[in-house]
This record gives C-alpha cells, structure tokens and sequence, in this order.
C-alpha cells in the first residue's frame, strides 16, 4: 500500500481522476512547493473568492457594484503577472466579470455560512474542503460555489460533478444542513449552473469516495492521463506523456539546474504572452504610417535590440524607403532600388527573400551616415508572396549575437506586422483617390460625421477647410489635362506637408479639397489655412517647361454644437465662395456672431 495521507480534499481526488501520475507528484512525492508557481490564473481567483467573501459580509444595502470595485482594488494579488501589461488585462477580466456579477446575480441573499471548512471522516480517513457559501433557501440550503476558470458544464455532467458531491455531502454530515441544491457560478461567462441533490445522491458520493480512495491506495504505477489541462500543468516538464520527460528533481545538487530551466520555460511562456498582445495591437491599425511608425517600439518592446531601421516599397518612386527608425531622429530620406537589394541578396526578380544575418561593416552601405559595427539582421516584410519592405536591426551587443529563439520571435512578429500592413494598404487603396493619394469623398463624408458625433458627445473641437484651385479650368483648357494632373498631384502634396499627421486630407471633387483639423478652433484653423494658401501661392508649378502661378481659395469653418455634417460643409463652402468672389487667393472664416 502506497504512503498516503489519511485526508483528502475533493481537489486531490479531481486530480487523481484528471490524472494519476499528478496526483502522485502533488501527495505522495510532496513537489507541489518545488514546481508550483503562482500564475495569473490562480492570482485571479484568489482575489476574486476574496473578494465575494468579503462583498456578501456587508450589509444588503451596501451591496453594489461601486463597492465590489472598490473590494477588488483592496484585494487585488499582483504577483504571478508576467508584465504590467498581463496584470492590466486580468484586472479589466475582473472588473468585467464582478460588473456582470451585480447586475445578473441576486444580491439580497442571506447567506448561512461563508468560506465554511469542514472536515468529514469516512471509513479510515478524512475529507476536507471549504464551501464558498451556503444560502438559505425554502425546504433546506443551496451551496454556491465560484468558478473563475473553464467552461461551463453541461447539465448532465454537472448532475455527476464530484466537487459538487463532496461540498453536498460535507453540508449534511458536518452541519446537519439538507443541500438541497448545489450551484456554481462561472463568473467569466455570468451564467450559474444548478443540480439538485436527494439524500440517495448523498450515498452515491459516499460509495463514490470510498471507490476512489480504494483505487488510490492500490495504485503502484500513476500513470498519467492526457488531458485538455496538460498544457497548464505544473509538471509538464517531467511528464513522460505531454512535456519533457525530463528527470524529476529531488536531490538538493540538482535543485540550481531545476530553476534555470524552469526559468528558461517561464521566459519562454512570457515572451510568448508579449507576442501576443503585440500582435492583437497590430491587428487594430488601419492606417499604415501609424503602424510603421510603431514597427521599432514592437520589436524593441519584444527582444533586447540596439537599433531598427524600416525600410517600405514606394509603388510610385519604384524604390525602398526608410520610413522610420528607433533613434529618435529624423534621418534624411534614403532611396533603395528593389533591382540592387534583390541583387545583393542574390535573388532573381520574383524569388521572396528570407531572414539573413550581415556583418555591419557589409551592410552599412544602406546606411551610409550611422555607424554599424555589430551584426545587423535582416528581416523582409512579405505578406501574399508580395516584398512590402524591409526591417534592419543591429545586435545589442558584439557579445549578444542574435540566437534561433530571438530570431524566431522576430520572424513571427515580422509575418504578424507584414500581413497587417498588406490588408491595411488594400484598404487605404480603396479610400484614397489614385490620382493625389488622398482619402476619397465618400470616406470623408464618413469622418466628417464620425467627428460631428464624437464632439457632440466628449466636447472636442475641430474644424473644417473647403479648398479650391483658382482658375483651374483655364489651366486645363490652356495646357491639357495632363498638365492639370501633375499640378492636381503637387497641391496634394503641398496639403499633406501643411498640415499634422493626424490631421484628415481629402480630395472632395475635381480640384476641390476638403481637411479635417482635429482639435483646431476658429483662429488655428484660420492660421493653418493661410499656411497652405502661402505654401500653394510659393511652390514653383511649370507647364511646357514655363513656370505658372498657382493659388488656392480657402473656406474655414469651426464645428459648434448645433452644427450637424451638412451644416458645416454649407458653411465653410459658402466661405470658399465667398473668398472667390472676394479676388481669390485668400482664406475666408465663418464668423458665428455675424448672422
């Protein structure tokens, strides 16, 4: 007979059923101190169940959702969290699941007991547990239990649960309580499951028990079992089935080896988290120079790097581009032939490049004014057999070379921010006018409203500026419409250097445009648009190899309160009216208190 301890809790008996090899490894060989490590998932539900004890202590009146978060900021247990940023996901999980919590379950109850240990001999041992609560109800009680974890159970496997049995059979053997219904709550999903138990469950879940305890004591093997929780098990690492196979430890000159290990693995499994979450931000950018823009702070948030450098294919220049890079400044713009890095990289013209590690002395030539003498590593950007760009990042160190588990982690990252870019340029694509690349009528009549509605309801300002080419029909009729084009093509740029980045410039129709100042008022917007208007009136524009003058007529209106979309388009077109009709080449402002 195996060395086994006379009390058991209805967690050891669920382990043993899960598997047998876990339960020896946890009761008999006594590692549970050694590979246990408090996680995310146990942090949580220990403050949840502290939580709720707390919550249903208070009297009736005191019971609301303010106070459960107000408990839960008490209660909270911070360690187990692999970065700040897995803390704050689970902690706006708990916020999410205690707000559902008060307004889908009863909260008048009375509870009889709560947090209620027991302790029940059968045959020649013991079993011991804790009920979360035990409410009185009509002909007898209900127990409450509280599940932070898993999915919610069908009824007929929650007829048959045996946690539900023991807390059932504990309640009418230690308090002489009929538990006349067992309910769990599974907090993550607000739903609550009930079965109800008759005094002939009761002798099941005892003869169950014993059965059990029986087949414990006269297991010689513990063999495991694979489950749907392997992959969280404490002892994956030793298990012969699902991890490792790696020798247990128990002797104490093995004990330093252990921990590196484990913390190899606990590195392993943050990373992976951190990739993740990466990732999930990537997938909400809809606009690819934010997105660019974000390329150097993923990956250095992602492995220890010195410097990263992002190059981006140009369909119109034919070239690669450094968009941006991580030392924070401005570097002049550097142009790449697709012929040169494919030829470089000893590829023929369709062949999609592969990850490559360069000394920095051979590559620098991408980079003529930086000085790189660590390894660089090249990571392409391919998503839908399509080379988007490039990402260059130099080692931190010359000791620290870039090993397979770093340069694995960059690659995934890499694919993830590739495919993301590619969707987000088919979109913007299909927004943007082909001709000025600026973002079509239809998608600024949707912004338009979309900031109508979100100043109505936070209090933000912003305005709107009508612009339109003087005498560009003349232009036209003068010099052709290619000629018009070009000209359309450089105002356009003219726009875009005028204004901020967040700014919204479109393309309303012909050589009319529309922006978006957001959070501009009356004299900002006024100031921007007699930016542009000198910007336009300066530039140098030729036709047939003679230099024309070009101007621009601005219309301004700032957003009020009453102003509906149509309102504000009228308003500042009528502006742009008016100052053509005023001799053109200047900006007109809609002045409210003039009716």
């Amino acid at each position: 007979m195996n060395e086994i301890s006379k009390y058991f809790d209805s967690q050891s008996i669920s382990t043993y059923i899960l598997c047998p090899l876990k339960f020896k490894l946890y009761y008999i060989d006594k590692l549970g101190q050694l590979y246990k490590k408090q996680n995310a998932t146990i942090s949580l539900s220990e403050t949840l169940h502290k939580v709720l004890s707390e919550f249903f202590i208070l009297e009736e009146q005191k019971r609301n959702y303010t106070t459960i978060i107000n408990l839960l900021n008490k209660n909270w247990i911070s360690i187990g969290y692999s970065t700040n940023e897995e803390e704050t996901d689970y902690k706006h999980r708990a916020i999410t699941w205690l707000k559902n919590f008060t307004q889908g379950q009863s909260l008048n109850i009375i509870p009889r007991y709560i947090n209620e240990y027991f302790r029940v001999r059968i045959d020649d041992f013991y079993i011991i547990g804790k009920i979360d609560r035990i409410d009185e109800i009509e002909g007898g009680v209900e127990i409450v239990d509280y599940k932070t974890s898993g999915s919610v159970p069908t009824q007929e496997e929650f007829d048959q649960d045996l946690q539900s049995g023991i807390s059932a059979y504990a309640c009418w053997t230690k308090l002489k309580l009929f538990p006349k219904k067992v309910s769990q709550i599974y907090l993550q999903y607000n739903q609550k499951i009930t079965t109800i138990k008759t005094p002939q469950h009761l002798e099941l879940v005892q003869k169950n028990i014993i059965n059990i305890i029986k087949q414990i004591r006269l297991d010689d093997n513990f063999v495991p079992k694979p489950n749907n929780s392997c992959v969280w098990c404490d002892f994956l690492t030793v298990c012969p089935e699902m991890g490792m196979g790696a020798k247990i430890v128990k002797q104490e000159n093995l004990e330093k080896e252990f921990k590196e290990i484990n913390l190899k693995l606990e590195k392993s499994i943050n990373d992976l988290y951190l990739l993740h979450r990466i990732t999930l931000d990537i997938s909400e950018f809809l606009d690819s120079t934010k997105l660019i823009n974000s390329i150097p702070e993923f990956i250095k948030g992602l492995v220890d790097v010195d410097k990263v450098f992002v190059f981006i294919y140009d369909d119109e220049e034919k070239e690669f581009i450094l968009k941006n890079n991580s030392l924070n400044k401005t570097l002049d713009k550097i142009f790449i032939n697709q012929e040169f890095i494919l030829q470089y990289l000893k590829l023929k013209e369709h062949e999609i490049p592969q990850s490559k590690i360069f000394s920095g002395n051979t590559i620098n030539f991408l980079l003529p004014n930086i000085e790189l003498d660590k390894d660089m590593l090249f990571l392409p950007l391919v998503a839908r057999e399509k080379f988007l760009g490039f990402v260059l990042i130099e080692q931190k160190t010359k000791l620290k070379k870039f090993n397979n588990y770093s340069l694995s982690l960059l690659q995934n990252l890499t694919s993830h921010i590739s495919l993301a870019l590619h969707n987000i340029q088919l979109y913007e694509l299909a927004i943007t006018d082909g001709l000025t690349k600026l973002y079509i009528h239809r998608y600024f009549i949707t912004r338009l409203e979309q900031e109508v509605r979100r100043a109505k309801r936070y209090g933000t300002i912003f305005s709107l500026l009508m612009l339109d080419i003087d005498y560009f029909k003349k232009v036209n009729d003068t010099y052709g419409h290619i000629v018009g084009d070009k000209i359309l093509k450089k105002v356009a740029k003219i726009l875009l250097s005028s204004v901020r980045d967040t700014d919204i410039v479109c393309r309303y129709g012909g050589e009319e445009f529309a922006i978006i100042l957001l959070e501009a008022d009356r004299f900002w917007a006024e100031k921007i648009a007699d930016r542009i208007r000198n910007n336009v009136e300066t530039a140098e524009f030729t036709a047939l190899d003679k230099k024309i003058q070009i101007t621009i007529s601005v219309g301004a209106k700032e957003f009020y309160e009453k102003d509906t979309t149509e309102d504000l388009i009228n308003k500042a077109d009528q502006m742009l009216y008016l100052a053509k009709m005023m001799g053109r080449n200047r900006v007109v402002l809609y002045n409210e208190d003039v009716k």
